[in-house]
Formats: structure tokens, C-alpha cells, sequence
């Protein structure tokens, strides 16, 4: 029986230039969720804690990042097992090779591939697969072999290369690695979204947890750990998927003329709970007036005071045009100024009959109704004004 907490990919040092003076504080945020996991292997009463490849964002953090790791580790209530990753691989100027990491008697660094079994527990075998270089298109855990009557835990750092998913990929590991080395599980690192992966008998064997703590906006399903119970050779292991984050990154795309406009995104920004942990940002487009926008910008000044980060750019955010500058289209010639003719048309009932025979019966219907001929004007006029016809 065996019961061990398996995390990776906590980035330390990772710098974010957008959080600016967040930076700091968001770096506190990060080292609360690792303190996290450690108190999750205390309460579980893990036998060890796996770490699968990238503990540190680069090999050239400062030495104050590595210091502060290297201490919050020791306060481990377990041996932390660390495997290199492609962001902090076993380079001639490796984070691992500083002597403290040789000396740690609570920490082992795995140097080389050899399988090595735990202190105090003679049925399981950990057969690592560390990485040595930025890049690779050779599976790092080809090699691996389970042992005879034994629990054998793989760990590896690299890309699953599932079929119809992922092709051609840095460090491609067989999707079924875990049958052919004969594993009873499979600890993988180098993605930041928990996702299982199940044998030919259905048994998940294979697991990334994610990233603890997300780096970015658009990471899907961060904030997790694994911890796996596995009772004999060759039993399927028990995951528990355990959430860790401190901080939620939030990503919403918003446009201003079908979603209802400033007071609709007023609704969306308030949904969101707990703010103050909360990095936003809000990727806008449409047209407003004048008038609009000058409230939008003000609200956004608000919101920025309500999250952790926020952020909403302007730039795909136009100014509405008037009923004259719509017009003027339909005197500009070509394709887009003779839909500007037919939207022209359809506002009055007499000249829409010139169309009947040219225009499809349903496109017709459509244009019956002003807020999507309202809708057309302004594709056609964001259409003339990016191709500097409406200056």
C-alpha cells in the first residue's frame, strides 16, 4: 500500500510584466498555495509528494526564489521527490546541481533514470525519467520497465501524444506508456489542466494534475493536486483530485451590441465572486457612443480598484457612427456600398420591392427586422472604416 500527493509544474520565479506592481503579491498568493499541498500530505498522510518536472520557471531565477523553495520544502511532513523539467532541466547550470540539493536528506533530486525505491517502503519502485535539455523529440520514458511484484510509479515530463490531439510535440510520450512499461500509474508533468488518462481496461493509470496555481489567462482546469492510493501490484489506483489555488484567472469575451451593451457587462463583472482574488480580463468589441464609452471608461476605473488584476482593452471598441455616416455607405460603389443600397432599401417599404427576385426570401425576412439591418450597417461600416474607406 502506498499513498503519495503527485503536483508538478509550479513555475517558481515565473514573472508576469502585465501585474507590474502585483508582482510581489501575486508571488505571495503562489507561495500560500504551495504551503497548501503541503499541509494536503500532512492531512492525507502521504508517504511522499512527487513533483513532475518543472519546479522552477528557468534555471536562471534569483537566488532568493530558490532559497524560499528550498526552505518551504523542508518543511515537508514527507520525502519530496523532484524530477527536472523542460524549464528547469539538468543543464550544466541546472538549479539542482548547487550542492544544498545533494545534501538534503528530505528532498531527492532524481540525476539520472535509474529506478529507486522510497526510504521505508521496499514494495514500491519509482522509475524516473528526468529531463536534460530544453527540447527533444525522443519519448523520455521510452526506457521505462515496471519490476516484477512491485508497485512501479513512473514519472515523466512531457506531452501525451493523444491521437487526433497532439502532434509533433516536445518531449512525446506514448499514450500508452504506462500498459507497456507495465506501471501501475503514470505521473506526468508539463501541462497545466488536470486530465486523466485511462487504459485499455478503462483504469485511469496516466494523470496530469495541472499547474497549482495558474501563470496565465487561459489555462484550463489549474489548481490541483493528485493523491493517488494504490493497495497492491497491479491494483487501480484511487485519485482524489484536490483543489489548491488561492487566486482565479477569469477570461470573458464580451461584445458590447449583442450582449446588451455597458450595464449587461456591469452584470457579468459583478457576477464574479470574490474579486479581490480574482484576475479579469475582458476581451471587448462593438460600437458605442460617445456618451457610452465615457461611462464605460469610468466604470472600468472602478473595476480596477474591485480585482486583483484587471483588464479591459478599447482597442476593438468603436465609436458608434451616426445615421448620416451609416448612409454615406451606400454611395461608396462596389460590393460592400450596394449592400448598403439594399439595407438602405428595406427602410422603406416602397423601394424594398426593387430587391424582390435578388435577394433569397429569408435573407429578405431578416432585413424586415432594424436591429439586424442595424447590425449590417455597422459590420459594413467596421469593414470600410479598417480599410480606411470611411476617414
Amino acid at each position: 500500500m502506498v499513498r503519495f500527493i503527485h503536483t508538478g509544474d509550479w513555475h517558481i520565479g515565473v514573472r508576469r510584466s502585465f501585474l507590474a506592481e502585483k508582482q510581489k503579491e501575486w508571488d505571495r498568493f503562489r507561495w500560500k498555495a504551495m504551503e497548501g499541498i503541503l499541509r494536503k500530505a500532512e492531512e492525507k498522510e502521504a508517504d511522499f509528494i512527487l513533483i513532475a518536472g518543472d519546479l522552477f520557471d528557468h534555471n536562471q531565477i534569483s537566488e532568493s526564489y530558490i532559497n524560499q523553495a528550498f526552505n518551504l520544502l523542508h518543511r515537508s511532513p514527507c520525502p519530496v521527490m523532484i524530477l527536472p523539467g523542460n524549464h528547469d532541466p539538468l543543464t550544466y547550470d541546472s538549479i539542482y546541481r548547487q550542492p544544498q540539493w545533494k545534501k538534503s536528506t528530505l528532498l531527492h533530486v532524481f540525476f539520472d533514470s535509474q529506478p529507486w525505491q522510497p526510504p521505508n517502503l521496499p514494495e514500491v519502485v519509482i522509475h524516473p525519467a528526468p529531463v536534460f535539455q530544453k527540447s527533444s523529440k525522443k519519448d523520455p520514458a521510452e526506457f521505462i520497465k515496471g519490476i516484477e511484484n512491485k508497485i512501479n510509479i513512473g514519472l515523466a515530463h512531457g506531452n501525451l501524444m493523444i491521437p487526433g490531439k497532439v502532434e509533433d510535440s516536445n518531449f512525446p510520450i506514448h499514450p500508452e506508456r504506462a500498459e507497456i512499461a507495465s506501471l501501475d500509474y503514470l505521473a506526468l508533468g508539463e501541462w497545466h489542466t488536470w486530465l486523466e488518462w485511462k487504459d485499455s481496461k478503462g483504469v485511469v493509470r496516466t494523470l496530469y494534475p495541472g499547474t497549482p496555481e495558474a501563470t496565465n489567462f487561459g489555462e484550463k482546469e489549474p489548481g490541483f493536486i493528485a493523491f493517488v492510493e494504490i493497495g497492491g501490484p497491479g491494483e487501480a489506483p484511487k485519485i482524489e483530485k484536490i483543489p489548491v489555488s488561492t487566486l482565479k484567472w477569469e477570461k470573458l469575451e464580451f461584445n458590447l451590441q449583442n450582449h446588451g451593451g455597458v450595464e449587461c457587462l456591469k452584470e457579468k463583472v459583478f457576477s464574479f465572486e470574490d474579486s479581490s482574488k480574482t484576475l479579469l480580463q475582458i476581451l471587448s468589441q462593438g460600437f458605442l457612443t460617445a456618451k457610452e464609452r465615457t461611462i464605460l471608461e469610468s466604470k472600468l476605473l472602478e473595476w480596477k480598484e474591485l480585482f486583483f488584476y484587471f483588464s479591459m482593452p478599447l482597442e476593438k471598441v468603436h465609436l458608434k457612427p451616426s445615421p448620416e455616416e451609416l448612409r454615406e455607405i451606400s454611395h461608396k460603389g462596389g460590393i460592400l456600398g450596394r449592400m448598403g443600397e439594399v439595407l438602405l432599401s428595406f427602410e422603406d417599404k416602397d423601394q424594398k420591392r426593387e430587391w424582390k427576385g435578388e435577394i433569397p426570401e429569408n435573407i429578405g425576412k431578416n432585413l424586415e427586422n432594424p436591429e439586424i439591418r442595424e447590425e449590417c450597417w455597422l459590420k459594413i461600416y467596421q469593414i470600410l472604416e479598417k480599410l480606411g474607406d470611411m476617414a
